[in-house]
């Protein structure tokens, strides 16, 4: 058995070092390299509610696992469960010499784990993904590998003088960094003390997996005939799941990682289907009609325990409520509880949610204004923060750190969940990264052509600002970036005030002759002299103001590039204004609320 604990040891390794550098912006972005995230149990699950085979065939093979072996996910593919495990191990390196010292079997708690249960997948159609954002196992390890260690791999190798991308700490704020840290202490700080203490109390994986796991027939078993009551195995126990009082292994809280196979001397521990001749029923029987059956905790001597009468009411030693009789069989009230509740509760999540049908307001942003922009393929708002659990992949996956997770900007709901900082950069129309990883399904993949005709946000054009029209400037980098032609260069009409001859004529016919309105009077302060002033945010370079001004000529027309906005073809990139020069930005984006088909 010594070999099947360090293949699961090898796997997990594998498994972790994937997960850790799928985090990494030194590492190219591989399909392959994102498999890990895709077999979690909660962005299996998440997937397989938005449709997608991947998501179903891998929720699919877990609950087969679980339903098979107990719930081995949890020591050989959950990255949470393992660093438990390594924490554990540095405190207890030596758990074998540790006799009678803080060794004991700890009752199970079925209603803290049912609860937990129906809060958080119960909650998913009202809440959205709140609850899971927090008590995920895969999204906690995550946000840990986002916002931690690859920042501080980027850093380190800078450094060293390797060419990396530059640590982006900025990409997490002091009061996210605080949130962020509080939330992946707590299940270290509780592995540390108690082994998988969090994994069987306060994790929602845990809990479903834990009520699957009792059915599971293939399972370490415990040879009432061979077991001396050593201690050795309960020693090796990271979820305290092992009884010695009446030699049973509780399979709800057991993860599955075999070391109490490898540490049994007498071979009592083994795997060993549950129902046949040496199962975990008929052993339970021979403890019960064993003389010598009793407590035993820590490698101290047995006690004797009187056999209690039939119709009593005992605890049983995963402690569920079995109340016995004569003349019938034994109800498990506990159990059934819990499974009702935990299939309630998936049953919940997994109701489709009614999305309103996306307007077709391409032209206008109208109503379909949202707090700010969201990832290509998220579809709308609502979507995004239903299934995004903030694990940050996307954030570390993203060339141009334009993606940034959001403290108050997408509301409470959107805690720890992506959005655009075109401050900080723009959406490379060449670059689809961020749908391609997403493991939970919030953001449904997208090639590079579905990319460039979906519109996430609409730029808006405030001709006042442009340096063309108030400075008169060459510029035409928005024109330049565009990936869509929704902005283009163009010759056109462009009037201009000559301070030397305008006189601020008392006939204003300049004034009068405009259709727009755009004209008005002011006095300069340097010269106290009466000048006509032009408003570009409403001027269209029609030209009559000069046609009128025919007697002192004090407005001329000049053949200059100005920008053509077309809204139809914008698809919300956010080159434009994060390279525009003007302060104020003369191109500023509306993000969607739900994202729109640009045809």
């Amino acid at each position: 058995m010594k070999a099947l604990v360090w293949i699961r040891r090898l796997v997990a390794v594998v498994v972790l070092v994937v997960f850790a550098v799928s985090f990494l912006q030194a590492v190219p972005k591989e399909g392959w390299l994102f498999g890990v995230e895709r077999v979690q149990f909660v962005p299996a699950l998440l997937s397989a509610v938005q449709g997608s085979t991947w998501g179903w065939v891998a929720l699919a093979s877990l609950l087969v696992l679980t339903l098979l072996l107990g719930r081995v996910y949890c020591s050989w593919l959950c990255p949470l469960g393992m660093m438990q495990d390594v924490l554990h191990r540095l405190r207890h390196p030596r758990p074998q010499a540790r006799r009678g010292k803080g060794v004991r079997y700890t009752p199970n708690h079925p209603v803290i784990r049912a609860v937990v249960a129906v809060l958080v997948f119960g909650s998913v159609p009202v809440l959205g993904s709140l609850l899971l954002t927090w008590l995920d196992p895969y999204s906690i390890s995550a946000r840990l590998m986002a916002g931690v260690v690859n920042p501080a791999v980027a850093w380190a190798a800078g450094v060293a003088g390797v060419d990396c991308q530059p640590a982006e700490w900025l990409r997490y704020t002091p009061w996210l960094l605080v949130l962020l840290l509080a939330g992946v202490t707590l299940p270290l700080v509780m592995a540390l003390l108690r082994g998988r203490l969090y994994c069987n109390t306060l994790c929602p994986v845990g809990a479903v997996l834990g009520g699957i796991a009792r059915f599971a027939p293939l399972t370490p078993q415990i040879d009432p005939g061979r077991c001396g009551r050593c201690s050795s195995c309960l020693r090796e126990c990271k979820a305290h799941a092992i009884d010695l009082r009446t030699r049973r292994v509780d399979t709800s809280r057991c993860v599955g990682c075999y070391n109490c196979l490898s540490v049994c001397d007498r071979g009592a521990v083994s795997l060993r289907w549950r129902g046949f001749p040496g199962g975990r029923r008929e052993d339970a029987a021979a403890v019960a009609e064993s003389p010598v059956a009793g407590a035993h905790e820590g490698g101290n001597p047995a006690r004797t325990v009187a056999q209690p009468p039939a119709a009593e009411v005992v605890e049983a030693s995963a402690g569920e409520v079995v109340k016995a009789s004569a003349g019938g069989a034994a109800v498990d009230t506990g159990r059934r509880a819990f499974l009702g509740w935990g299939v309630a509760g998936l049953a919940s999540a997994l109701l489709p949610e009614v999305q309103p049908e996306p307007s077709a307001d391409v032209a206008t942003a109208g109503t379909n204004v949202g707090p700010a922009a969201i990832p290509p393929g998220a579809g709308s708002l609502e979507q995004l923060l239903d299934t995004c659990t903030g694990c940050g992949l996307c954030i570390s996956a993203c060339p141009t750190h334009v993606l940034r997770p959001s403290y108050t900007v997408l509301g409470w709901r959107g805690l720890m969940k992506p959005y655009l900082d075109y401050t900080a950069g723009y959406c490379d129309p060449s670059c689809n990264r961020c749908s391609q990883v997403c493991p939970t399904g919030a953001l449904t993949p997208l090639s590079l052509s579905e990319k460039k005709h979906t519109q996430i946000a609409l730029v808006r054009y405030l001709q006042g600002h442009c340096r063309l029209w108030t400075e008169h400037a060459e510029c035409a980098r928005c024109a330049e970036v565009c990936p869509t032609g929704a902005i283009e260069a163009v010759e056109a009409r462009h009037p201009v005030v000559l301070p030397n001859q305008c006189v601020g004529c008392k006939a204003k016919r300049c004034y009068n002759a405009c259709p727009t309105g755009s004209i008005s009077f002011a006095v300069r302060e340097d010269t106290g002299r009466r000048l006509a002033v032009i408003n570009y945010e409403t001027c269209v370079g029609c030209g009559y103001c000069a046609e009128a001004c025919t007697r002192h000529h004090g407005i001329d027309i000049r053949p200059v590039n100005v920008l053509k906005f077309t809204p139809e073809r914008c698809n919300g990139c956010g080159a434009c204004e994060h390279v525009c020069p003007a302060s104020p930005k003369a191109l500023q984006v509306q993000p969607r609320v739900r994202h729109l088909r640009l045809e």
